[in-house]
């Protein structure tokens, strides 16, 4: 409906907005391993609308695990539900292209931060926090991030927050012209983006600690050649999870 709005020239309705991205605190505070096995149950279509809502439940995540008070991870959650929103507004050759961007399109692509920016500036009751959330998810640390080419201190907390968790979600998902990465090799990249300045080292490694070495919801081989899935994190020892072993590939 929010996009639908969008194509339409109407205003976004924050009200269903806060209350799926509450249900989604309150799960999360109750469970957060059974929320985020969710992230690994992926559907090729309909990406943006996947993208959003499973950058929004990291981003709760993420906030929960640093220890943020309640009324802040709303707004947090509720920036990064939008945060690609003016993606709408791109053409959708360009959108869901197969294969690599031409320079020219790559520079409409990156228009969608400044139509999310637009979008939400002119949406009764958004929080500062929400907006900004969504301004700076594609800001990097070295400059070389857009729409504005913020550096180090220019850009928020909340701002390199929201890039580790956009990064992380486009890595591990499925498209139609890619499969997701596992999760060791995407927190491989982050850690080397972190290395190459783009991404906040510290909260790299913090992101990583909070979603575990083996993400709740992954398969895992285990010595005995019995495939597993991880059921529950190990907080004491992250690279021994809780597992279900259910198939022998040796059978």
């Amino acid at each position: 409906q929010v996009f639908s709005d969008v194509l339409n020239g109407k205003d976004i309705d924050l009200i269903p907005i806060k209350d799926i991205t509450n249900q989604a605190i309150d799960a999360i505070f109750k469970n957060q391993d059974a929320l985020a096995c969710i992230l690994n149950i992926r559907i090729k279509d309909e990406y943006l609308l996947e993208h959003s809502v499973s950058v929004s439940i990291l981003m709760t995540i993420f906030a929960n695990h640093l220890g943020f008070e309640r009324q802040l991870i709303e707004q947090l959650s509720i920036g990064a539900f939008l945060h690609d929103v003016g993606k709408i507004m791109v053409p959708n050759q360009i959108l869901n292209k197969p294969s690599r961007l031409t320079e020219k399109e790559f520079l409409v692509m990156k228009t969608h931060t400044n139509h999310s920016i637009k979008i939400l500036n002119n949406t009764p009751n958004i929080s500062e926090l929400s907006l900004e959330v969504a301004a700076l998810h594609h800001e990097k640390l070295n400059g070389k991030g857009y729409p504005y080419e913020l550096k180090d201190s220019d850009i928020s907390l909340y701002g390199r927050m929201i890039s580790v968790c956009d990064i992380f979600d486009a890595l591990t998902a499925d498209r139609c012209y890619k499969d997701g990465y596992p999760h060791i090799k995407a927190f491989n990249i982050l850690r080397k983006l972190a290395q190459d300045g783009e991404l906040d080292n510290e909260l790299v490694d913090k992101f990583i600690h909070c979603m575990g070495v083996y993400p709740v919801g992954s398969l895992v081989e285990l010595k005995s050649h019995r495939l597993a899935i991880v059921e529950e994190r190990n907080n004491d020892e992250p690279i021994k999870p809780k597992v279900r072993a259910f198939y022998n590939v040796n059978t």
